[in-house]
């Protein structure tokens, strides 16, 4: 009797101690699987966190363009692109693109680079002018840069403004954008040639302009000009329009010449 209760006693206890063995080992494996889940997730929260620091803001387009037109607000979206990803003349802000126009037709979101844009971002001096009294063909268009250049009667030649970009033109002229030095070049520039008959301002087109440099400009205005203007504001006006009519009036005479023929 004595005997049987010690064997059930020792059973109860090895049950337990088996019992208490699977429920260590459990709670060991357990605990091992948390650590390594926690490891996991912290491995993941650092490659998230890499990559999101990796990431750059890039401005994509938000609908179809053509060559020529003007870039505004409405015309951009944020996207983002890893760090590798991103072109080294890409665009990073809206204060760089718009306004600006595009050389190339660009497709609904293509992301947009330096080179797809005319001109530089403006500058704080910077207005936009239109020049009736600029001579130009039919060959230039917007998003095309010239050379503004003054042609005297002996056929002396000079660079007034150079590889500006042409931000639209219709009858009343190129719209260019100049700065307080251009538009004082230009106000000289155009009361000069109404000063000396047979003087004219003309558009030169760039054939390549992403391959070629900009010109030197090399027309010095004349002092006596500079005081005109500086006694008589007006006295631009006036030569704009004189150098417009004179314009109109070449026009119009080669009209009535193929008319005529």
């Amino acid at each position: 009797m004595r005997k049987s209760k010690k064997i059930r006693l020792f059973k109860i206890i090895g049950g337990a101690v088996a019992a208490a063995a699977v429920i260590m080992a459990g709670m060991w494996f357990g605990h091992t699987r948390m650590d390594r889940l926690r490891a996991r997730i912290g491995e993941l929260t650092a490659a998230a966190e890499e990559r999101q620091n990796r990431l750059r803001q890039v401005l994509c387009a938000a609908r179809d363009a053509e060559p020529g037109e003007r870039l505004g607000a409405e015309d951009l979206y944020i996207a983002e692109l890893t760090e590798e990803a991103v072109p080294a003349d890409l665009r990073l802000t809206a204060a760089e693109i718009e306004g600006r126009i595009l050389r190339i037709p660009l497709k609904k979101g293509a992301y947009i680079t330096e080179g797809m844009l005319v001109g530089d971002a403006p500058r704080d001096d910077e207005r936009e002018l239109r020049y009736g009294c600029i001579r130009f063909d039919s060959l230039i268009g917007p998003g095309d840069c010239v050379d503004v250049r003054v042609r005297y009667p002996d056929a002396t030649d000079y660079v007034v403004l150079s590889k500006k970009a042409v931000y639209g033109l219709d009858e009343n002229g190129l719209l260019l954008r100049v700065n307080a030095e251009e538009l004082l070049l230009m106000d000289s520039a155009i009361v000069d040639a109404s000063l000396f008959e047979g003087t004219y301002l003309y558009a030169a087109k760039y054939v390549e302009e992403l391959m070629q440099d900009a010109a030197i400009v090399n027309y010095t205005p004349a002092p006596a000009v500079i005081e005109l203007i500086d006694r008589d504001p007006n006295v631009v006006r006036s030569a704009t329009e004189y150098l417009s009519m004179g314009l109109r009036n070449d026009i119009e005479g080669r009209i009535r010449g193929y008319e005529g023929d």
